[in-house]
C-alpha cells in the first residue's frame, strides 16, 4: 500500500510539472524510483537495467539548452544506468543553412539524420527513451524524459552488454570486443548498435534565454553522436531465439576520424529489437544499453 501511495504521489507531481512546463528535474524523480540493484554497475553476478535517452538537438536551436540541462541532471541522478546520445540533426544542425559562427564544426552524422527522419521527429528539442512510448507518444518533449526514464529503470534487465575497447594512438585504430549475455530469453530480431560519442565538444549554441543574438560561442555539447561503427540499425545477434545464459560476442575495428578527440571519446552500445520490414516504432525498442570510455 505504501508503494502505491508513493507512485500515486509521483504521478500527480509529474502531471503538475508538465502543466507548469517546468524545465527543472526535482527530487521526486529520484525519491519515487524503485532503488536500482547494487550501485548501478554490472558484475559477473549482478545485471542491472540501463536506459537509453536519445536527445535530438542542434546548435542553432535556441530552446535546446534547457533540454540538455534536463539530460545532464538525469545523468547526474542515475549515473551509469543512463546512456545519453545527443543527436544533432535536421535544420537546426545544418551548417549550410546558418550564418557565422554556426558554420563549424558540423556535428551531424548520416545515422542521426536517418533516425530523425525514420522516427518522424517534428522539431528540436525532442527525445526518445528506450524507443518506447510514454504518455501516448514515442518522441516526447523534454519535460517527459525524467518520468519515462523512471518507468524504464523499473523494468527488469534482459541482458548484460560488456564492452572492451583497445585504442592504438599511432594509427588511431580502435579494436572493440562486445559481449552480450542474456539473462532472459533472447529474440532472433535483436540487433547490436555500436556508436562513438564525444563529450564535451566545444561549439557555438543558441540560447534564447540570453539577450539577442543569443549566442554562446564556447558551449560544451555533451554526449555528441559522432559515428555509428556498424550502421544506423546495427548487426543481427542471433539467427533464432536464444535461451537465458547465452553469450554472443562481436569484434569490431574502426579508424577514429581526425576530428574526434580520443581522450573525450566514448563507446555507447545498445541492443534493440527490430522485426523485419516493420515500420512500427515499438518494434525497435531498446532492450539494454552500455557506455565506456574509449581510452579507460
Amino acid at each position: 500500500m505504501k508503494r502505491i501511495r508513493v507512485f500515486g504521489l509521483f504521478a500527480a507531481l509529474v502531471v503538475m510539472s508538465q502543466l507548469l512546463c517546468c524545465d527543472v528535474i526535482e527530487a521526486p524523480y529520484k525519491e519515487s524510483l524503485i532503488p536500482p540493484t547494487g550501485n548501478g554497475n554490472d558484475s559477473d553476478t549482478v545485471v542491472v537495467r540501463k536506459v537509453l535517452l536519445e536527445d535530438f538537438t542542434g546548435f542553432y536551436c535556441g530552446t535546446c539548452p534547457p533540454a540538455s540541462e534536463i539530460a545532464n541532471t538525469l545523468d547526474s541522478l542515475y549515473g551509469s544506468q543512463l546512456v545519453i546520445i545527443g543527436i544533432h540533426a535536421n535544420f537546426f544542425a545544418d551548417v549550410s543553412l546558418h550564418p557565422v559562427p554556426y558554420k563549424e564544426p558540423d556535428l551531424r552524422t548520416p545515422a542521426g539524420e536517418e533516425l530523425f527522419n525514420f522516427f518522424n521527429v517534428s522539431s528540436n528539442p525532442s527525445g526518445m527513451v528506450n524507443r518506447r512510448p510514454y504518455g501516448g507518444g514515442l518522441v516526447m518533449s523534454k519535460d517527459a524524459w525524467g518520468a519515462a526514464v523512471v518507468q524504464e529503470l523499473a523494468r527488469p534487465p534482459e541482458m548484460r552488454i560488456k564492452l572492451t575497447p583497445t585504442y592504438n594512438a599511432s594509427d588511431r585504430q580502435l579494436s572493440l570486443k562486445a559481449d552480450v549475455r542474456y539473462v532472459m530469453q533472447g529474440s532472433q530480431y535483436d540487433k547490436l548498435v555500436i556508436t562513438v560519442l564525444e563529450s564535451p565538444v566545444t561549439a557555438p549554441q543558441k540560447d534564447y534565454r540570453l539577450p539577442s543574438p543569443s549566442n554562446i560561442l564556447d558551449y560544451k555539447h555533451k554526449h555528441v553522436l559522432r559515428a555509428n561503427i556498424n550502421g544506423t540499425w546495427g548487426d543481427l545477434l542471433n539467427t533464432g531465439n536464444v535461451v537465458a545464459g547465452t553469450v554472443v560476442s562481436r569484434d569490431y575495428t574502426y579508424t577514429l576520424p581526425g576530428h574526434i578527440d580520443p581522450s573525450k571519446a566514448y563507446i555507447a552500445a545498445f541492443v534493440h529489437r527490430q522485426e523485419p520490414d516493420s515500420q512500427s516504432d515499438i518494434k525497435r525498442e531498446v532492450i539494454q544499453a552500455e557506455e565506456v570510455k574509449m581510452i579507460p
